[in-house]
């Protein structure tokens, strides 16, 4: 299915703006409504943050970066500079932001998603996508 992606392109299952740009939106105490933030914000910063505001030190160093500054509006500077968006090898499709720059490898076609990812094929000891390249890994 699609979406209206407005001045984005792309759409959902492509590497393009309008496939990885979703709005959220977040409501709690110390956040001012009507706060709009263009900094980037990946899945793997929700649990840094939320453990933040939970007063929870994580065991093991998280992945991704504390954005509760974001969240409150009063970060001073960027958290976060760059982001992958896609390591993908059975599309043979990687996608990763630099500032302001973005770097895409491989066919930035959209997947032929129909509903999941191609069964997985076993070979000898390995498993793979049914349309992945062994070549890929050889």
């Amino acid at each position: 299915s699609s979406g209206i992606n407005a001045e984005y392109g792309g759409s959902k299952w492509t590497i393009w703006e309008g496939g990885v740009k979703v709005p959220a939106f977040v409501w709690g105490a110390g956040i001012t409504p009507g706060t709009v933030s263009e900094q980037l914000f990946h899945i793997t910063d929700w649990v840094p943050t939320l453990a933040r505001v939970a007063r929870v030190k994580p065991k093991k160093e998280l992945d991704g970066v504390d954005q509760l500054d974001v969240l409150y509006g009063t970060a001073t500077k960027e958290t976060r500079s760059d982001l992958i968006l896609e390591l993908d090898p059975c599309y043979n499709q990687a996608a990763f932001i630099s500032n302001n720059f973005k770097l895409i490898v491989g066919d930035a076609s959209p997947k032929p998603y129909d509903g999941i990812y191609q069964p997985l094929v076993k070979e000898g000891e390995d498993w793979y996508f049914g349309n992945q390249s062994r070549s890929m890994y050889a």
